[in-house]
């Protein structure tokens, strides 16, 4: 039920805290220091009223008064029982503590269906959603849907490409850039970078890597990222980093050696970092 976890772990603390006063009460006694010390660590002789004596050993020493234990009889029973549920009470503390602590998932507010094997959305500034759907080898065509925040969907793009390996990243015109393998086949395809109209869907550029030539097909894309002046960096299975003008034409491109799965990361000097599959950097 509700609250329950909290409710037990303050019937343990409160059980624990209550033997133990009453431990305390019944073993621990406090005493005037005097010269009655015997010569052993630890060990005192405390001076009772009416002179009778009582040994055990001392808890603690402070201001001017000797706290002595009663380690015989009902008192041995007494505290082997509250370490013993000093030690049971700890775990069970633990153990409802931390289920208490841990909050409740969320509601799934709303859902909406699709088409195919989605990628990983992208959440604009307005709270628009764009999910990438089209997995090569799975399906066949690729989509990029336009979701409101309450998952109502604004409109489905038909793709040239199978996108869901990446992310799409939004350029500074508002411009969605959505990278992904071409729909010639599982194996060899034509890969390429789709812009996007936010307003319908429309394509509004398309830029092809390796010079428009198939190339091998790859469940891992480099997500495009975009630079402050707008220039789209991505990497490509052909090896190279192409740099591309907001307008869809090649800056500049660059080829380290291996397929470049990652996605690049900027830097505010302007450095661009990339891995690629022979794990360089």
């Amino acid at each position: 039920m509700p609250g329950a976890p909290g409710l037990h772990v303050g019937v343990i603390v409160g059980s624990w805290s209550f033997y133990w006063v009453l431990v305390a009460h019944r073993c621990f006694r406090p005493r005037l220091p005097h010269t009655g010390y015997t010569g052993r660590t630890g060990q005192h002789r405390a001076r009772g009223e009416g002179g009778s004596g009582m040994s055990g050993a001392a808890g603690s020493a402070s201001m001017g008064l000797l706290f002595v234990a009663r380690t015989g009889g009902p008192c041995a029973v007494r505290l082997r029982w509250a370490a013993l549920w000093s030690v049971l009470g700890l775990a069970l503390w633990l153990a409802l503590g931390a289920d208490s602590a841990r909050s409740a998932p969320p509601p799934v507010t709303c859902t909406a269906d699709l088409a195919g094997r989605p990628g990983s959305p992208l959440v604009a500034p307005d709270g628009t959603i764009y999910l990438p759907v089209g997995l090569v080898g799975v399906d066949t065509a690729g989509y990029l849907y336009r979701f409101n925040a309450d998952c109502t969907q604004r409109w489905r793009a038909t793709l040239n490409i199978l996108p869901s390996s990446t992310t799409p990243a939004i350029g500074i015109d508002g411009r969605i850039y959505v990278h992904g393998n071409g729909l010639g086949g599982n194996i060899v395809a034509i890969e390429k970078m789709h812009a996007i109209n936010p307003s319908d869907g429309s394509i509004a550029w398309t830029y092809e890597f390796n010079g428009g030539a198939g190339i091998f097909t790859s469940s891992d894309q480099s997500t495009p990222r975009v630079a402050p002046d707008g220039t789209i960096y991505v990497g490509s299975i052909d090896t190279g980093l192409h740099a591309i003008n907001p307008n869809g034409t090649l800056k500049w491109a660059r080829y380290p050696g291996g397929s470049i799965e990652s996605s690049p990361a900027l830097a505010q000097d302007g450095t661009i970092y990339i891995v690629d599959v022979c794990t360089s950097l």
